[in-house]
């Protein structure tokens, strides 16, 4: 049996509203209600969408309008680690309507030598005298990627004496030399935390290693309720599209999948390729790639898409492909779920997190035979009915849902103040 958090009583003693009614496989009866937790916290991610790149990171966007939607009081404070060899106009950006705050700054290329902290001190210093001027004193931090940001939210939280916590996201975090000063002053930050986050469990056994903490908790990456609420996914009685969603850089392995998909393609004639993302340049270079391998008429390139098109562009597939050489939480895993898509993952931490016997396929990194016999695989096992939609939502829902992420969240926050409250 659970036990209520301070959290969930808060939610249950809201004078203004009720929790939201979920009905996972019945999307037009459900009840979308905002529910007060009245709480404020400060986010610092060490990336976040911005004028000059609105793309970078968009997913914290929809994360935070989750938190927000549930009634919480969410600030941004961005700080960019630039290196000091980079010449280019330093960033000074702040959206006070919109409670984002942004500053580039300068710093120790590598941090091979001692500085990265001071700098960043100095810089939150003042940034705390604007935001306390602004929105007053929060009370939890929430730094998203240790460097800079958790640097940020540990200089932070002493000056306010509020808790702060960590949630990793990228496995580049794990490259620093343990001998660097950079990667000292990141452990005694980590070591300090509240509490500490990753997006899947391969990454949070790989960080407990690798910053000597006992354990980071995993929260899956939310899928946002706009695919939720769609139709559940039907397979098609005749053709198959497999869907690869993302920028289409090299770490995506686009070309090995469609070199795969070709030769799928030969055995099954009704399949299709959809690949929605990347630059018009480089949808150039791979559909001259697929016309090298034949199948030109059989992969279609939609390129960048529209946030609020990507739901329909998505559902216009049978099953999401993303074989990655390296993914630490994988976002549009969970949005394919959502929609009740099967997934073809390479191993991963993302992959290994999402993609389970229920939900579709899991490959070995870089293994061009292995990526052909699961998508072969995922044609008979959607024929034979051992893929079902429902189950896979089911799945998605559960941990990756705007209901499970706000759960989480809210638990997590109320125990790092009542800890903080006991000092």
């Amino acid at each position: 049996m659970q036990h209520p958090t301070a959290m969930d009583t808060r939610l249950a003693q809201s004078p203004r509203s009720s929790p939201s009614v979920r009905l996972p496989r019945q999307p037009p009866t459900r009840i979308h209600a905002k529910r007060t937790l009245t709480m404020h916290v400060l986010w610092t991610p060490s990336w976040y969408p911005s004028k000059t790149a609105p793309l970078n990171g968009s997913f914290f966007v929809e994360q935070r309008r989750m938190l927000e939607n549930a009634g919480m009081f969410v600030g941004v404070l961005t700080v960019n680690a630039r290196s000091a060899w980079n010449i280019s106009p330093l960033m000074w950006e702040s959206e006070v309507e919109g409670r984002v705050w942004h500053r580039d700054i300068p710093t120790i290329p590598w941090g091979i030598i001692p500085g990265d902290t001071a700098i960043i001190r100095s810089t939150a210093r003042a940034l705390s005298r604007e935001y306390e001027q602004a929105y007053g004193i929060p009370e939890v931090i929430h730094a998203h990627s240790v460097f800079p940001g958790v640097l940020v939210a540990q200089e932070l939280a002493r000056i306010w004496d509020v808790p702060f916590g960590l949630t990793e996201h990228r496995p580049s975090s794990l490259t620093r030399h343990p001998k660097s000063f950079r990667y000292r002053a990141i452990r005694d930050a980590v070591h300090n935390s509240s509490f500490t986050l990753t997006v899947s469990t391969d990454m949070a056994q790989k960080l407990g290693r690798y910053y000597e903490v006992p354990t980071f908790g995993v929260q899956a990456l939310p899928a946002p309720d706009i695919f939720f609420d769609q139709p559940l996914h039907r397979f098609p009685s005749t053709g198959f599209t497999f869907v690869h969603v993302s920028h289409m850089d090299r770490n995506k392995r686009v070309e090995e999948t469609i070199t795969a998909f070709a030769r799928v393609h030969n055995d099954s004639p009704d399949t299709r390729l959809l690949l929605i993302g990347g630059s018009q340049e480089r949808c150039n270079e791979l559909r001259a790639f697929a016309a090298s391998c034949g199948v030109a008429d059989a992969v279609e390139l939609a390129g960048n898409v529209q946030r609020d098109s990507i739901v329909a562009e998505m559902g216009r597939g049978d099953c999401l492909v993303l074989v990655s050489e390296r993914e630490a939480g994988g976002t549009v895993f969970a949005e394919a779920q959502a929609l009740g898509l099967p997934v073809i993952a390479s191993a991963t931490a993302a992959g290994k997190f999402m993609a389970t016997p229920t939900t579709g396929e899991l490959v070995p990194i870089d293994d061009p035979d292995a990526l052909v016999s699961a998508m072969r695989s995922v044609l008979k096992r959607t024929v034979e009915g051992d893929l079902v939609p429902e189950k896979i939502r089911d799945f998605a829902y559960s941990r990756s849902s705007q209901e499970a992420f706000v759960r989480e969240h809210s638990s997590v926050y109320a125990a790092a103040l009542k800890e903080h409250d006991k000092r």
